[in-house]
């Protein structure tokens, strides 16, 4: 979990490649209900809601398969992480949530810039400075749950 540009999306593919585990990414959740997708969207919490039911049941799934799930997705809202603790109790498993953090705003503005000049992928959708300062903002416990 963590704010955008953050690198939770780099690390949940390392820890998969090192555990044999499986990425369930609520960006691609997102494009996947969508024909296509704009950055302003990310600031819709039922779209985000939607995305994180989906990433849940998805890793249960997962975890009924065999496997580790590793869950790519902000949880900024601590009413998500309750939820996804309830899950992972209700399924048996185990939960280890990882905050990932950059407090250095100069790299944050370079990757937000990356993505912003790059083709659109489902590896983010975080590509405004603007959805990072308003994620941001919800970390820090404005608006938050």
């Amino acid at each position: 979990m963590g704010r955008p540009a953050s690198g939770k999306t780099t690390l949940a593919r390392h820890l998969a490649r090192v555990f044999g585990g499986v990425v369930v990414s609520t960006a691609e959740i997102k494009e996947e209900r969508l024909t296509s997708f704009r950055t302003e969207w990310c600031f819709d919490e039922g779209l985000r809601d939607v995305a994180y039911w989906v990433a849940l049941e998805r890793c249960r799934g997962i975890l009924a398969s065999g496997l580790m799930p590793l869950v790519d997705a902000g949880f900024h809202k601590r009413a998500r992480r309750v939820e996804l603790y309830e899950s992972a109790v209700s399924c048996g498993a185990s939960l280890l949530l990882v905050y990932c953090r950059c407090d250095d705003l100069s790299i944050v503005h370079a990757r937000i810039h990356g993505r912003t000049v790059g083709p659109r992928s489902a590896d983010t959708h975080a590509d405004s400075l603007a959805l990072h300062e308003h994620l941001d903002r919800q970390f820090r416990g404005a608006g938050r749950e």
